[in-house]
């Protein structure tokens, strides 16, 4: 064999070679592609996944956000009513004209508290007289230390004044003691009423 026709083998050679190298980097290439894909698909995945889960503790939290928000604007509606009620309730308490048990009693209670020495007793308009006698019925001896005025405006009840002690057994500021004590039940029962 001379040397034309060993380059030609050795060329073909060559050349079949290279075509199988190059199959072969294009076997791999396509492996090596598929696990990219499928590498960036299970990441896409896990990533969509990720997001997925953030967004439902983001929307859980907004839910709670959100509840939280309107159950305080429920609570602060109900305070507002209540607060308008209790309005109304001193209202209404301040306007009563009180029988002469009820009289009697908050003056009793206001002249019990009282240091010894001068007392002024103020009434509501035209019950001086109702006063006075329910002082002498109670406390006959203060009589004649104590002075009963008379407000220019019905307060439902009795105020004392001692030197610089002041005492205020009206009905409304009675109600405003007691609020306190009577606003949480009062909100409980409006919350009551709003779950129904």
């Amino acid at each position: 064999m001379g040397w034309p026709e060993l380059l030609q083998v050795l060329g073909e050679e060559a050349a079949r070679e290279a075509r199988l190298a190059r199959e072969a980097a294009a076997v791999e290439a396509e492996r090596i592609l598929a696990e990219a894909r499928a590498a960036a698909e299970a990441a896409r995945r896990s990533l969509d996944a990720r997001e997925a889960v953030a967004e439902g503790q983001r929307r859980r939290g907004l839910d709670a956000e959100a509840a939280l928000v309107l159950s305080r604007a429920r609570l602060q509606a109900r305070r507002t009513l209540a607060a308008e009620l209790k309005a109304e309730v001193a209202r209404r308490l301040a306007a009563l004209t009180l029988d002469d048990a009820a009289l009697a009693r908050l003056v009793g209670e206001l002249v019990a508290e009282a240091p010894p020495g001068p007392i002024t007793l103020t009434a509501d308009p035209g019950e001086g007289p109702r006063v006075r006698a329910a002082l002498a019925a109670a406390h006959p001896e203060r009589l004649a230390d104590a002075t009963v005025d008379e407000a220019p405006g019905r307060r439902g009840g009795v105020e004392l004044t001692a030197g610089r002690l002041w005492l205020d057994d009206t009905l409304p500021a009675r109600l405003e003691r007691a609020w306190p004590a009577l606003e949480w039940p009062l909100l409980l029962s409006l919350i009551g009423e709003g779950a129904r």
